[in-house]
């Protein structure tokens, strides 16, 4: 669902929309620890989590494909964010404010211990400027797809945004 973007945007933000951005890896595998560790800290009584072959819970999707905030590896270039469309948009639109108004998920494959997840962002649409409550502003829908190593969907995120300027900041 593409939006007609207004002719006031960068072409740089248009040439953005339905193209994959920021794909990134995990630096590690999916594995029982991880699983294990999480359901410990919510006390998660499910057998599936604590088998050998453990299940990992859908919500932990994103987890796998996300690095960490800081590795040796990463450190000369800086911590990866998750959602870098979405600070990119802010900054290139130049919007003070920009946030994640709603979530939606979709899973597909489960994830196995042993997977690698890659993900890629892809900016869907663009609103024109409005008037919101919260200020003057575009919305805009970011799809994040999850693949494992073999190519298969396992999920997809649909994040629903707003970048905007306050009343006083216009």
């Amino acid at each position: 669902m593409r939006s007609a973007p207004n002719d006031d945007l960068p072409e740089a933000v248009r040439a953005m929309l339905d193209c994959p951005r920021h794909p990134q890896q995990g630096d590690w595998p999916a594995s029982r620890e991880a699983v294990q560790a999480l359901a410990a800290a919510i006390r998660d009584p499910d057998p599936r989590r604590w088998s050998d072959d453990c299940a990992a819970p859908v919500t932990m999707l994103s987890t796998w494909a996300r690095p960490p905030q800081w590795s040796p590896q990463h450190s000369a270039s800086g911590p990866k964010r998750p959602l870098q469309t979405h600070y990119d948009l802010k900054e290139m639109l130049a919007y003070p404010v920009a946030i994640v108004a709603s979530i939606e998920s979709e899973f597909h494959t489960p994830v196995a211990p042993g997977d690698t997840v890659q993900s890629v962002e892809i900016l869907r649409s663009l609103s024109a400027e409005k008037d919101t409550r919260l200020g003057r502003g575009r919305f805009w829908r970011i799809e994040v797809q999850y693949h494992n190593q073999r190519g298969e969907l396992l999920g997809i995120e649909y994040y629903e945004c707003l970048g905007y300027r306050r009343g006083d900041q216009a």
